[in-house]
């Protein structure tokens, strides 16, 4: 059996890897590499070779060769041909790509050990470094071992079927609820044009929704999936930007589409008159448009690659309380009907997330959209709600909860 490297250590550097003296503690102290430090003349081909500002060999275990290279750009069409190149060179080797800025690592090995397409290892500040840490933990290199096996080693360690598999254990979900597109106090995308071709003019309100749409987009990093819960768009009834139920849905997938492209998309809707008729159910046709899974009005959702069940439904099924009345309720909900289930999640007017209990975790999803009156401020629903969205982060062994509120 191959020896291995505790990969909560090694977990500790990468949290801190911003330049070469830390990539080079990993292999050195960490992995039980030699010590390296061997400038490097290269000649690459000239699609990249001013892409390319530094080579050199940083450590090494006998023949294999760990090489960092400094490039422009962090990218497969620089990355991939500068691995075949090096590798004419080097037989054996690891090859570490970073930015001038180094917050950024492409750990990558020889093609020719991982077919033509290149494997790589990334290591930055929104990726999931604990999958990176496990993979990486089994490069290490023992006393005497030869080069020919450490590689097979890094094939093994980089190979596409077994880091995807470690990936799938990990998941960040994006949930959005509440955007009511189509009416005067939701959200909505600027420039839509309608059939007819005229362009709809944002209020102030949804002008400075717009904005704080923008800026959580920014913010938000790197996600796998998208839970859509409910309230997608304003439907029939008052206070109506728009009155067509297809252009309120096309004025949705405007703002969702970007958001969606290649991310696993779960989408449930509100039990409600105002949002289909006989023959279209709107936020079953917006599934349908990111090719995503519809649910229903309410659906557990499990994690694959995880042990982790989400519950998610729009509403709570109570009537209009207080925060901390819901939250009680819910409590009570989880424990007694859902006990498999290990985070339950429904749209609120404001965020919560109480201490979990027992493990399971209760969130309240906030939305973007106004208050529906401006001028009453007495009735806690007519008080401004929290805009925003919340991440999840989870893995076999963690749940974290990140709003995002503007």
């Amino acid at each position: 059996m191959n020896e291995t490297a505790d990969w909560e250590r090694i977990l500790t550097v990468l949290k801190n890897l911003n330049d070469i003296k830390t990539l080079r503690e990993l292999f050195v102290e960490k992995l039980n590499y030699d010590y390296a430090n061997q400038e490097l003349l290269i000649e690459f081909p000239k699609s990249i070779n001013e892409m390319i500002h530094s080579t050199k060999i940083i450590s090494e275990k006998s023949d294999f060769k760990v090489i960092l290279c400094t490039v422009d750009d962090l990218s497969k069409s620089v990355e991939l041909p500068a691995v075949k190149t090096l590798s004419s060179y080097y037989l054996y080797n690891l090859i570490v790509f970073t930015n001038d800025k180094n917050d950024e690592f492409h750990f990558s090995i020889n093609t020719k050990y991982v077919g033509k397409e290149e494997t790589k290892i990334t290591v930055g500040r929104t990726d999931r470094l604990r999958t990176a840490a496990e993979r990486l933990s089994k490069i290490y290199a023992p006393d005497g071992i030869a080069p020919l096996a450490l590689m097979t080693q890094c094939e093994e360690a980089f190979d596409v079927k077994a880091v995807s598999e470690y990936v799938k254990r990990e998941w960040n979900v994006l949930c959005i609820s509440d955007l009511h597109v189509g009416s005067n106090f939701g959200l909505f995308p600027k420039g839509f044009k309608t059939r007819s071709g005229n362009e709809t003019k944002l209020n102030k309100l949804q002008e400075e929704l717009w904005n704080k749409w923008q800026r959580m987009k920014e913010d938000i990093g790197k996600y796998d999936a998208v839970f859509l819960l409910g309230d997608l768009v304003k439907g029939y009834g008052k206070h109506q930007l728009i009155a067509n139920l297809n252009e309120q849905m096309n004025a949705a997938l405007k703002l969702l589409r970007p958001l969606c492209k290649k991310k696993k998309v779960f989408v449930i809707t509100e039990k409600s008159r105002y949002r289909a008729s006989a023959d279209f159910e709107i936020d079953k046709s917006i599934a349908k448009h990111l090719n995503g899974y519809f649910g229903g009005h309410i659906a557990n959702v499990p994690l694959k690659g995880t042990n982790k069940i989400i519950n998610i439904a729009h509403g709570s099924g109570y009537a209009r309380m207080s925060k901390d009345r819901l939250l009680s309720l819910l409590s009570e909900r989880l424990m007694e009907k859902f006990p498999a289930v290990d985070i339950l999640i429904r749209q609120y007017h404001t965020f919560a997330h109480p201490p979990p209990k027992c493990g399971k975790h209760i969130i309240l999803n906030p939305g973007f959209v106004g208050p529906r009156n401006i001028r009453s401020t007495s009735n806690y629903f007519h008080n401004q709600p929290d805009v925003g969205v919340v991440k999840l982060e989870i893995s076999e062994d963690d749940i974290d909860v990140i709003p995002y509120l503007y």
